[in-house]
């Protein structure tokens, strides 16, 4: 992750397969086949951009929900570049938030499969019988 200000507010940039899929689906840009050096120049390219690298926070950002200053387009520029090769080379160190169990909780993420120790073959539970 990549931490970033946009607008007054920190943000961190992330890019996980979630947000390459939509990124790809609803933009038409995929990431995977790399981007021109002048992609950050283009507004939508940009936004677009920026936009998908937020979903991790607020997966019901919308792309008209990204604003920023013009005087941020150059740190934003970078720090998008920054973020999608931390992505790529996977030199996250950073551990993303849990992810609520429930809107307006907090907790672990959800586990599936056998959980080390455990006899059950789904989600870590114990047979008792």
């Amino acid at each position: 992750m990549v931490t970033v200000t946009m607008d007054g507010m920190t943000r961190r940039l992330s890019y996980d397969w979630r947000a390459i899929r939509r990124l790809a689906k609803e933009c038409g840009i995929n990431i995977l086949d790399g981007l021109e050096d002048d992609a950050a120049r283009d507004p939508e390219t940009l936004t677009a951009l920026i936009w998908a690298g937020l979903i991790h926070e607020a997966p019901e950002l919308a792309l008209d929900d990204v604003n920023f200053q013009l005087a941020e387009v150059r740190a934003l520029s970078e720090a998008v570049g920054e973020a999608i090769t931390v992505a790529m080379d996977g030199a996250d160190e950073e551990t993303p938030d849990p992810i609520p169990l429930r809107p307006g909780t907090t907790g672990p993420r959800p586990s599936y499969g056998p959980q080390p120790g455990s006899n059950s073959a789904v989600g870590g539970g114990t047979s008792n019988g």
